[in-house]
């Protein structure tokens, strides 16, 4: 009979990174149904958000439905990265930076469009720390990897 070695710190930051970057893709992945939700669903949940008028434009709809399959597209990669992350670190590392500049995005558009304040304080804020925590993982599973 054998015993595994308890886990190191840095075996703990490679599980808790490939936890949250599974959480994040499954939480992406997700979008699909606005991607796919009768228009009638869509107008109650943008009423239900308390986000003012619904326009009933094909524009709007496009650009609803096409980010929400994007966003599932990215959560699907990221599922799939998840899988191996010392294979995959350089794109992993790219991928944190990109989230993080996002995060920084979406709230300078969120303010701009005048989003609700519970909006704007969350969503960016999310993708900002979601990031900053995927760079600092992918940069220490990095130093793990260099130092053997």
């Amino acid at each position: 009979m054998t015993c595994d070695p308890a886990p190191t710190g840095k075996d703990k930051l490679e599980r808790a990174f490939v936890a949250t970057l599974r959480l994040a893709g499954a939480c992406e992945v997700l979008a699909v149904f606005a991607a796919i939700m009768p228009a009638d669903w869509m107008r109650a949940t943008h009423h239900a958000l308390r986000l003012g008028a619904h326009p009933d434009l094909p524009l709007f709809g496009y650009l609803a439905r096409s980010a929400s399959l994007m966003w599932a597209m990215h959560g699907a990669l990221v599922w799939f990265l998840a899988s191996d992350v010392r294979r995959f670190l350089p794109v992993l590392h790219f991928n944190a930076w990109l989230t993080l500049l996002l995060g920084f995005a979406l709230l300078g558009i969120d303010i701009v469009e005048h989003m609700p304040t519970w909006w704007i304080a969350s969503e960016g804020t999310i993708v900002i720390v979601t990031g900053a925590w995927f760079l600092y993982a992918a940069r220490r599973v990095a130093k793990s990897q260099r130092d053997g």
